[in-house]
């Protein structure tokens, strides 16, 4: 099986000549985001590195497949040396290839930015959190789910410091999904935390430093309305300002 490595809108993804990497996702999951907990679900990510330890919400699966046979035209890279198209490729190296974005990719990314503005507010609010505003956001059978996996942090005593700053980095991964799905990738620079109400000290796990994150959502629409049905963190790298 030979292995290229294609460059999709800034990002390079290694896929494989038969089909690609897959990404399985189920419900509302997660590492150490704000809203989630750990257990022991496997996912793969998008760029083909693996992070254990996601919590799952709800029973249905869905796999998402990059496939360098599904993509539509090649271009080269403005500014850069043209690089080979993918499907001329005859042996290990670095091609690439244009997906365009879907038509409503506007309507979706504003929804995954309020979820993930959400997502670090409550968790700042132990004693009263808006539970309505947050879960409103997210598919309806992974709610119960989500809101448990918060309130385990609140019950352990636990707050979210944000005085460090986020900045978020949405953009599609330009998958071949359905209609109703799609998958945003956020490379961001991060500086919240877990920490204890009453020390301010870092729990353990985190640490009180802005430091570069890899957040992967899966978005779904449901009844004309878009929801956040899976959100975790990756152990792949990424380059926020790529």
């Amino acid at each position: 099986m030979r292995v290229l490595r294609v460059v999709l809108v800034g990002a390079v993804v290694t896929l494989t000549a038969c089909g690609g990497h897959s990404v399985k996702q189920s419900g509302l999951a997660g590492t150490t985001s704000p809203s989630l907990s750990p257990s022991s679900e496997t996912t793969t990510a998008v760029a083909g590195t693996t992070t254990t330890g996601a919590t799952t919400v709800g029973t249905s699966t869905t796999t998402i497949s990059i496939a360098p046979t599904t993509v539509a035209t090649t271009a080269p890279v403005t500014g850069t040396t043209t690089l080979p198209d993918c499907r001329t490729l005859t042996g290990p190296g670095t091609c690439q290839v244009t997906v365009p974005l879907r038509p409503d990719i506007d309507e979706i990314i504003p929804v995954y930015r309020k979820f993930a503005a959400e997502d670090l507010r409550i968790g700042q609010s132990p004693d009263n959190p808006d539970w309505d505003s947050y879960l409103a956001l997210v598919n309806p059978p992974s709610r119960d789910n989500a809101r448990t996996s918060l309130q385990a942090h609140f019950d352990r005593g636990e707050i979210l410091n944000t005085s460090l700053g986020t900045s978020l980095n949405p953009r599609s991964t330009q998958a071949q999904l359905p209609e109703d799905e799609e998958i945003i990738q956020d490379c961001r620079r991060d500086g919240s935390y877990w920490a204890d109400r009453v020390s301010g000290q870092p729990v353990v796990g985190e640490s009180a430093e802005v430091k570069t994150v890899y957040m992967l959502a899966t978005m779904r629409r449901v009844g004309g309305t878009w929801f956040v049905s899976a959100f975790q963190k990756l152990t792949s790298p990424c380059d926020p300002e790529s």
